[in-house]
């Protein structure tokens, strides 16, 4: 790369497999099988100036369960952790106004999915759903400026907007109870 510039890319896997001890209601243990996988790629692109200095990116996260449902004898099974994943751009970075004055910044988008089937599909009318369709998208934007201007003085100052988006549709997923 072009000097002052670096390159960055990692990735992970872990993968699970076994069964762990589960408990539900009074004294009913049960083993609950374990096969996931989770992948994360992380990439990023720098530039270290004198002055300013910039990271820009991206993170990445997919995680696969299987199976889908504790089989229970009695027959009332049990979901088990869905596939999911989230994926985010960023950019962030400083520079320095002065040698004792630096502005900072931070913009970042990420969204994240939850669109496994359901192991049952519920089974009531009006309802023609076979996942949750879930996605929540979020939105970071972030400036700051800290100053020393004296060795017994030093000032602060962050502006920070967040905003989570939850786009998951409301449906309903159960039958309707007529208790309380």
């Amino acid at each position: 790369l072009p000097a002052n510039f670096d390159a960055e890319l990692r990735y992970r896997q872990d993968i699970k497999d076994g069964a762990r001890l589960f408990g539900r209601g009074t004294a009913q243990f049960l083993a609950e099988p374990i096969d996931s996988r989770t992948e994360q790629v992380d990439a990023t692109i720098s530039y270290t100036g004198k002055r300013l200095q910039m990271a820009g990116g991206y993170n990445g996260s997919v995680y696969r369960n299987r199976p889908q449902v504790l089989d229970v004898s009695t027959g009332a099974d049990i979901a088990l952790p869905p596939d999911n994943s989230s994926h985010q751009l960023f950019l962030t970075g400083g520079y320095s106004l002065a040698q004792s004055t630096r502005a900072t910044f931070k913009l970042a988008y990420g969204r994240a999915t939850q669109d496994d089937s359901f192991f049952i599909a519920p089974d009531f009318p009006g309802n023609t759903r076979s996942n949750l369709d879930g996605r929540v998208d979020t939105t970071i934007a972030q400036l700051g400026i800290s100053a020393r201007p004296t060795p017994n003085l030093s000032l602060l100052a962050n502006l920070r907007y967040d905003d989570r988006d939850d786009k998951t549709p409301r449906f309903q997923f159960l039958t309707p109870s007529t208790g309380r």
